[in-house]
């Protein structure tokens, strides 16, 4: 299956960059009366936003699939699981892979499960596509959305420790 970025996915984009950045510069203007190493937030938070686009792009259009939209794809069965039997989702989230459990993508897309099969018996990328199938949801179902909010996500992550260290050698 090969996954491919549109149109409504770039428009749909720049409304959630849109309110990404207008949350960071309220963020910003509340944090920066206390300290100046707010200027770097806004910069920080647009390069990942650049990179998480960047990387898309090269998954999609340039190599036309990966380990990277293998998870993504997975992560879209267990939404569509969601979608047919919150509880039989709820089974597969958080219980350890079975072959039981996994009748349940089966059911909803054999030829993606069948393709993918050992994205889901193995804990550490089930993880991975758990953690994923999160922003997934929140991103509509989109593979550029999803990696935009992956990339804000990691941003956050970066600059509480950033914070973390500001406090810790300059406080």
């Amino acid at each position: 299956m090969e996954t491919k970025i549109e149109l409504w996915e770039w428009l749909l984009a720049i409304v959630y960059i849109a309110v990404i950045c207008f949350i960071a510069f309220i963020y910003k203007q509340n944090k920066s009366k206390d300290s100046l190493e707010y200027r770097f937030f806004i910069p920080g938070l647009f390069a990942k936003i650049g990179g998480a686009i960047a990387y898309t792009l090269v998954y999609t259009v340039y190599y036309q699939g990966g380990d990277t939209t293998a998870y993504y794809e997975a992560g879209l069965n267990y939404i569509e699981v969601l979608g047919i039997s919150p509880y039989q989702f709820a089974e597969a989230y958080f219980l350890p892979p079975t072959s039981e459990i996994h009748t349940h993508f089966r059911q909803v897309n054999d030829y993606t499960y069948g393709m993918w099969e050992y994205l889901y018996m193995d804990i550490r990328t089930l993880t991975a596509i758990r953690f994923s199938t999160v922003f997934i949801f929140l991103g509509l179902k989109s593979y550029l959305i999803s990696n935009i909010l992956i990339s804000v996500f990691s941003f956050i992550s970066i600059w509480k420790l950033y914070e973390i260290f500001i406090k810790t050698y300059n406080g």
